[in-house]
């Protein structure tokens, strides 16, 4: 038999078939959780940037597996938002911040130290913005103002969330 018959098939396969789309945002996630669990015993937040790669991974996979069940072409992009506004998937204002931070991890700070272009606002913005959703400023009465961690960008929050759009595109796609 053609190996290249065998490879166009596979492909076609893997390429149209949700399924395959699904499965692999499950595995990048639950890896992510391998991630988490190690900095949750560790203290090792150095990690934390391929931890969140590896969730906006599983999001743009997730999202992208619903394009292919209903047949329709997606935008490549990896912006988030985008593609879940354009399937009909709206999101909280806080929400949506969490997938601008996803956004900007799957395209350079997990896999890169800086953008590929010297922008200054986009990087003191992906700072800040992650700053606002992993610290917050308590008043302690024993040390004054300290930082405190938040959970929003923990495990379970962003469990929490993709549960949510899961449910939310199930109820958009029943036909999947």
């Amino acid at each position: 038999m053609n190996n290249n018959f065998i490879y166009l098939k596979h492909f076609e396969i893997r390429h149209t078939h949700y399924q395959y789309w699904f499965s692999k945002s499950d595995e990048l996630f639950y890896s992510a959780k391998l991630l988490w669990d190690d900095m949750e015993k560790t203290g090792l937040l150095f990690i934390r940037d391929i931890y969140l790669m590896l969730i906006g991974m599983s999001f743009e996979t997730l999202i992208k597996a619903y394009y292919i069940c209903l047949n329709k072409e997606y935008e490549v992009t990896h912006n988030l938002n985008k593609l879940f506004k354009n399937i009909g998937v709206y999101l909280k204002d806080e929400e949506e911040e969490i997938l601008n931070i996803l956004t900007n991890t799957i395209i350079w700070e997990g896999k890169y130290p800086s953008p590929k272009k010297k922008n200054k606002e986009y990087f003191m913005n992906q700072w800040k913005n992650k700053q606002i959703f992993t610290y917050e400023t308590v008043k302690d009465e024993n040390f004054g103002k300290i930082q405190k961690y938040r959970d929003r960008l923990s495990f379970n929050n962003l469990k929490r969330l993709r549960d949510k759009i899961i449910e939310q595109m199930k109820c958009l796609y029943e036909n999947c």
